[in-house]
């Protein structure tokens, strides 16, 4: 090699180290990036659920304390006792106390109770604390709203009445939604008032109003309740309920648009969702980070590869005025050697020209075999179509027996004729299924084929075929432990081709039936196909496999089947032999070596 090929392959090593270096830097870039990204998307997931659970400890740190104020309150003595004078005082006259037989005044009951709720709200921070009576009629409230005509929610009356806590969520068309509380109050074990609290939700704004991710809460409708500022600027179409999942969100604002990860908590006792959205951008950073990172290891990598490729190059160019000394000496070898050269060229192109035809046979051959399976199937088509249609037809008729007696509520014939309709379907997958086998391109790799359920597929196959020329097909029993080392498919082929030439032999007598069995001798497996015909006459037992030869009339097959059968048998290391049958007509048995378990 001179200076110049030196030269021009070093500039080569470069031109390959350098797409080596733009290949690996894409693909190491890309596997430590979703590495990176896989990671904090666990991170944010985590972060996702200590963001719930703390949430969570806020709402109901805050509901808690309004619900067992208002059990404690309705559960006192003096607020049964401002109830029973308010009652006492709704007549027409003024009544007297029991006690202290004292008139009661109604204005002073109702500015009683006016102030009894007012110092209730004041005291607690509660939005609103009314009272009102079991219909659900306001008399008293903190608000300066009158009280004139109002009315408590009918779902806090309701289960308030029913001596349960009543939880609703209050929606203001002003946006300043509240959640309440109703319990009921009891003078012995009448029910003479109840007692609501109206929570306003603005602490739980506060709360999240510092932190950069949106949460905000909604009821089971996905109606919007509360939530912090970030939160309020969702659009409308991205404001509902969300399960617990993790799940990856692009939220597409008027001029932009950032991708969230979102997870919603339910709280059906109270009926609300805690929904939180936290934004993937140390996913993204964390992936653009490994990235960066491991392009600059790539092309460090490639920076120690240059240098290494710069002295070799310097190692040869000193190498180069050593080899030229040897090239005098390496010429005469090369004129000595390439008479035998030549001659080597010739037998491998001869070589090649053997494996070529011989490829070239053994893929003509391949293709006869399909060739003669679809064709075979073909022949069996218009049996196998009667086949699926009295399936079918059967399946029609349940299923319309099957609709009658559903009218009637009649579930036990109904169910009958469903299971025959399982039936009938399982019976044509198990057909499809074996044209499925018996159709596909066969293995040419040996393996252990146990001999009894490709008998069975063989028998289903030829069936519908049968049936057309009502011929009988029997099949002795088989045990199931015998295989023999052969191609499955192959050798399903060679049993479906006796069997058709079976039947067809015992198609024109009166005694159709073909007969086939498999037995144990002498460590090889024997498998026999028997029928009831004419039988093979004596002149023509030699000549049976050969190719072409047939005795079918003319258009009715090509005379392959059997030396294609033949050929099959052979590379399985077997034999098949035609005899005459006890039945009467011609008996073919293949042996094949007994594949022993280990």
């Amino acid at each position: 090699m001179n200076s110049s090929d030196l030269h021009k392959r070093f500039y080569q090593q470069i031109l390959i180290l350098a797409v080596i270096t733009i290949i690996a830097g894409a693909v190491f870039s890309w596997l430590a990036g979703e590495l990176a990204r896989s990671r904090a998307q666990g991170e944010l997931e985590f972060r996702s659920n200590q963001v719930l659970a703390l949430h969570k400890e806020t709402i109901f740190g805050l509901l808690d304390k309004y619900r067992l104020m208002t059990v404690m309150v309705a559960r006192r003595p003096d607020t049964a006792q401002m109830f029973l004078k308010q009652s006492g005082s709704s007549g027409d006259t003024a009544l007297t106390s029991p006690k202290t037989q004292t008139e009661v005044d109604p204005t002073n009951v109702a500015q009683d109770l006016q102030s009894f709720s007012g110092l209730l709200a004041a005291m607690s921070g509660a939005d609103i604390v009314s009272l009102s009576l079991p219909d659900g009629k306001i008399i008293a409230q903190s608000s300066l709203t009158p009280v004139t005509d109002l009315y408590l929610n009918e779902q806090l009356r309701i289960a308030a009445i029913q001596d349960r806590l009543g939880r609703a969520t209050i929606f203001s068309q002003l946006g300043a939604n509240t959640y309440a509380f109703a319990a009921s109050v009891r003078a012995g074990e009448e029910i003479v008032g109840l007692v609501n609290v109206e929570v306003g939700l603005q602490e739980l704004e506060n709360a999240w109003a510092l932190s950069n991710d949106l949460i905000f809460v909604t009821d089971d409708d996905g109606r919007y309740i509360v939530g912090n500022q970030l939160a309020s600027l969702l659009p409308d179409d991205y404001v509902q309920s969300r399960n617990n999942q993790p799940q990856t969100l692009d939220v597409k604002y008027s001029n932009s648009s950032n991708t969230y990860l979102v997870r919603g908590e339910n709280y059906p006792h109270i009926g609300w969702t805690l929904n939180v959205f936290l934004s993937d951008e140390p996913v993204r950073q964390a992936r653009t980070n490994a990235v960066i990172i491991t392009i600059l290891l790539v092309l460090i990598a490639s920076t120690l590869v240059f240098i290494l490729l710069q002295r070799r190059r310097a190692i040869m160019v000193r190498l180069e005025t050593e080899q030229q000394s040897a090239t005098v000496l390496e010429k005469t070898v090369a004129e000595r050697t390439a008479q035998l050269r030549g001659t080597n060229k010739k037998l491998r192109i001869e070589f090649e020209e053997r494996v070529t035809a011989e490829a070239a046979l053994k893929k003509a051959q391949n293709s006869l075999i399909q060739s003669a399976k679809l064709a075979a199937i073909g022949q069996m088509s218009t049996a196998l179509a009667h086949e699926y249609n009295q399936p079918l037809a059967a399946i029609r008729s349940y299923a319309d027996n099957a609709r009658a007696f559903l009218s009637r509520d009649n579930l036990s014939d109904a169910d009958q004729n469903l299971d025959r309709i399982t039936k009938m379907t399982e019976r044509m997958a198990q057909l499809s299924k074996t044209l499925k086998t018996f159709a596909r391109k066969p293995r040419t790799k040996l393996q252990a084929v146990v001999v009894a359920p490709l008998l069975e597929e063989a028998v289903l196959l030829v069936s519908p075929t049968a049936k057309t020329q009502k011929v009988k097909i029997t099949l002795s029993p088989v045990d199931a432990s015998i295989s023999v080392m052969a191609g499955q498919v192959r050798l399903s082929q060679v049993v479906v081709n006796l069997l058709s030439n079976a039947i067809d032999a015992v198609a024109d007598c009166s005694q159709r039936e073909v007969l086939i069995s498999a037995q144990v001798r002498d460590k090889k497996v024997y498998i026999c196909v028997e029928d009831s015909g004419p039988g093979v006459p004596p002149e023509d037992s030699s000549k049976i496999f050969d190719a072409f030869f047939t005795s079918k009339d003319v258009g009715d097959g090509l005379g392959l089947g059997l030396s294609i059968a033949y050929n099959i048998v052979h590379d399985f290391g077997g034999e098949i032999l035609v005899e005459q049958s006890q039945m009467g007509g011609a008996a073919f048995t293949i042996s094949l070596p007994v594949q022993i378990k280990s």
